[in-house]
């Protein structure tokens, strides 16, 4: 049976164009034709008829196929959830236009990177992976009232200078519309060099000043490109090939064989012209099965990679791809040769890209063709799933000859397998026992979707969606008396866990987690959920670590969660030692950063200080491996304003929930927290302020302690605003932490180039403030008084000569969440 998208190149017959709003609908025999939700009309067509021999194919959810007729369907129509077939006149509806259609733009010219998009009026300008849009900014997007622009691929990042929106924007999946004076922060060199280029045969071109030779490995040097043409390069098998992130190999001429006894590591941009081939397993063209890429019989269950997918070629066949408009676009998430096969890249002129190239047959470029090594700085192993074996719940081949589990027995995810449930093909009655491996991966496909079982064992991940939940047979009834996670009513200690601890849902309790919860990021060490309980997750995209988990009652993790099975560890956080006291700044780089050990923890998360202005404050580049830096004084005033803000009024958590006494305190301010702190040491309580006749002096003498100056001035010392300079110790600490914890940060980094400091929005910086402060005598008798009743308490500092009270310094750590 042939196979055709509805809007595809002879998909009604050959030189028959796909029918148009208002035409009938034939589907030609023996053909299978795929609906999507963008390549059909939004308006109604006369009628449509399905002979005996073909199917209709409803591919994504939600789709509406008008009619003005009822249709006559002898054949076989496949739907997706929430997709239709109505029976109803549509007309005067726009119709879809497509990015890379050159009609669909005034002056029919579709935009290049660095030119202004502008939507025209009464259009809807679609983005899908025929698009082949720039992975570059854009200068800026208009989208007037009477238009829509939807971008319909996935985890697409579309940077433009400015945004005009009157109209309608639509996302795809993890898709988005960034500023670029943003992205330019973390993402764009400042200056540019170009790369040294040497023939492969040139003793300069590598580290060993030596050219490798037979069963040698050709270890690419960064920032160069290499050129091989078939007289430089033996005709021998090499080792390996390495080509880092930064650097190109690419071939002079025609027919140049490059062997290899093992896969290449590509990670830059690989460019084999004119019938040029990577060959790590020797064969025959001649005597291989050609196959060509739009062929769905040679792929898994019939169906063609797409952007997103991982390339698998078949085993012992000559696969050819040599139609652009088939991978145009496409981002692929590994391509896998087989040592049996060939894959020909035979499209003049086009660069493939893909996240992983794995060769153990041969890869042939044709004409000018390459592989470049595309990079996401999205956590994508969170979004595909390369290297497992993919099912539907209800495909046999899941499953050994027990078969399919059916409603009462045990539910065993196999191990390394990532299986699909739907609502249709999971039992509703539910199983017995519920276990997914370490190894494994369980996600929901489609909405409101209850997985039920008697025990449940979860070790692996599983992805939820929007109405989706884990229950079991115990929890079928739920109560409509719902709590917030922050809301004290809803805990036993009248206080949400924190990070790391255990996660104990009271009995007849259902608490609801938002977006403004504050449920942590960090995870948390075990999740119990007893039979009338329930946890609910109303957010979205939201990754749940906890290290076990223990559900009789219900979860329901919402659309796009991710329940994360792993032993909790604390996230390291960079670190500065800065150093304050009440009476005023008290700056110094004598303590070592080892041997800070503060008394107390909080987390601040900023309302005013930006991640960007750290980074826009502080430039770096790297020479021979080492960074060197430079300060922009311009930077500063909108720095230290924001700084100050948050010092002065952004509350404050406290990790420990209390002082010396064991009664709780409460989130507030710095300043305030530390009145709490001097009441907890004077009467065992935090909130009784009204032993304090100084709270007002107290209060402004932490204010007015410049600790937004000093976080300045602290990552400036030692450098300049005209030389780059490497004498800043703290800044050195921030780098290095920043390449062992978050080096994807640094990735393409030019040696020489300068880059702004590779601090994001959600990174903490921690300070180290010590706190202290004096109490008012207002006369000898009052401070004989206070030394009679505290003069045994350690925290407290008695000086006779000038009768005053101190409070003992502490070292205070505070994680400050940039915005």
């Amino acid at each position: 049976m042939n196979t055709f998208y509805f809007d595809e190149t002879d998909a009604f017959g050959i030189g028959v164009t796909p029918p148009e709003a208002g035409d009938y609908i034939t589907i030609p025999n023996n053909t299978t034709i795929k609906v999507t939700q963008y390549n059909i009309s939004t308006n109604s067509y006369s009628g449509l008829t399905i002979p005996s021999t073909s199917r209709l194919i409803f591919v994504e959810n939600n789709i509406s196929l008008y009619l003005d007729q009822s249709p006559i369907i002898n054949g076989e129509i496949v739907s997706a959830e929430n997709s239709e077939i109505v029976v109803s006149t549509i007309t005067g509806e726009l119709e879809y236009s497509f990015w890379h259609d050159p009609a669909s733009w005034n002056g029919n010219s579709i935009p290049q990177a660095g030119d202004n998009i502008t939507i025209p009026d009464n259009t809807i300008i679609i983005i899908d992976n025929n698009s082949n849009i720039s992975f570059k900014s854009y200068n800026s997007l208009t989208i007037p009232s009477s238009s829509a622009f939807i971008i319909n691929i996935n985890y697409y990042t579309l940077y433009v200078n400015n945004v005009t929106l009157n109209g309608t924007i639509k996302l795809g999946e993890g898709s988005s519309i960034e500023n670029i004076s943003d992205y330019e922060i973390y993402n764009d060199p400042l200056n540019t060099n170009s790369q040294l280029e040497y023939y492969f045969d040139n003793n300069d071109a590598w580290a060993t000043n030596s050219v490798p030779g037979q069963g040698d490995n050709i270890i690419i040097q960064n920032e160069t490109n290499i050129i091989m043409d078939s007289s430089n390069i033996i005709q021998q098998p090499y080792n390996n090939l390495y080509i880092p992130e930064t650097s190109t190999v690419s071939s002079e001429g025609e027919n140049v064989n490059l062997f290899l006894s093992n896969q290449p590591d590509i990670r830059g941009e690989l460019i084999f012209k004119n019938n040029s081939k990577i060959v790590v397993n020797d064969l025959s063209e001649a005597t291989m099965t050609v196959k060509y890429w739009n062929d769905p019989t040679i792929w898994n269950d019939n169906i063609i990679p797409v952007s997103g997918q991982n390339v698998i070629v078949a085993d012992n066949i000559y696969l050819i791809v040599d139609n652009e408009a088939h991978i145009d676009g496409n981002v692929f998430e590994t391509i896998t040769i087989p040592s049996t096969s060939i894959l020909f890249f035979n499209i003049a002129n086009y660069t493939v890209k893909t996240y992983s190239l794995m060769i153990n047959g041969i890869l042939k470029l044709g004409t000018n063709c390459g592989i470049r090594k595309a990079y996401s700085f999205v956590p994508r192993q969170n979004i595909l799933f390369p290297g497992y074996k993919t099912y539907y719940f209800d495909d046999i081949d899941a499953w050994d000859s027990s078969g399919v589990p059916q409603g009462g027995n045990d539910l065993i995810v196999p191990d390394n397998m990532l299986l699909k449930i739907t609502k249709r093909t999971i039992s509703t009655e539910g199983y017995d026992r519920i276990v997914v491996p370490v190894s494994s991966k369980l996600i929901f496909v489609g909405n409101n979707i209850t997985l039920m079982g008697n025990r449940i064992n979860i070790k692996g991940e599983v992805k939820t969606t929007s109405g989706s939940k884990i229950l079991t047979s115990l929890s079928r009834s739920t109560t409509n008396i719902f709590t917030l996670w922050d809301d004290p009513n809803s805990w036993a200690s009248s206080v949400p866990p924190k990070a790391g601890e255990v996660i104990n849902i009271p009995n007849n309790t259902h608490i609801v987690v938002t977006m403004n919860s504050s449920i942590s990021i960090n995870g948390y060490s075990k999740l119990n959920i007893p039979a009338n309980s329930s946890l609910t997750f109303d957010i979205e995209y939201f990754k749940f670590w906890v290290g076990s988990i223990d559900i009789l009652g219900s979860l329901a993790l919402g659309s796009e969660n991710r329940l994360i099975i792993n032993p909790y560890y604390e996230n390291i956080r960079t670190f500065t030692p800065l150093y304050i006291s009440a009476d005023g700044i008290k700056t110094t780089q004598s303590y070592s950063t080892s041997n800070i050990q503060p008394l107390y923890n909080f987390v601040m998360t900023a309302s005013y200080t930006k991640a960007r202005d750290f980074a826009r404050y502080i430039k770096y580049k790297i020479v021979k491996n080492k960074p060197y830096f430079i300060y922009e004084s311009k930077r500063v005033s909108i720095l230290l304003s924001n700084l100050r803000n948050d010092i002065i009024n952004t509350n404050i958590v406290h990790n420990e929930g209390q002082f010396v006494s064991t009664n709780p305190t409460t989130t507030s301010n710095l300043s305030n927290m530390f009145i709490q702190y001097v009441c907890d040491i004077l009467v065992n309580n935090p909130l009784s302020q009204s032993v304090l006749t100084n709270t007002t002096s107290i209060r402004n003498q932490i204010n007015n302690s410049n600790l937004s100056e000093q976080i300045i001035n602290i990552l400036k010392q030692g450098i300049a605003t005209i030389d780059f300079l490497d004498n800043n110790t703290y800044l050195k600490s921030l780098f290095s932490q920043i390449q062992t914890e978050r080096p994807r940060r640094l990735w393409n980094r030019k040696d020489g180039v300068v880059y702004h400091f590779p601090i994001y929005g959600g990174d903490d910086l921690s300070i180290f403030a010590r706190m202290s402060s004096n109490i008012n005598v207002a006369t000898s008798g009052e401070y004989s008084l206070l030394k009679s009743l505290y003069s045994t308490n350690a925290l407290l500092q008695f000086n006779d000569s000038n009768q005053t009270v101190k409070i003992i310094e502490t070292i205070w750590r505070i994680n400050i969440n940039l915005i």
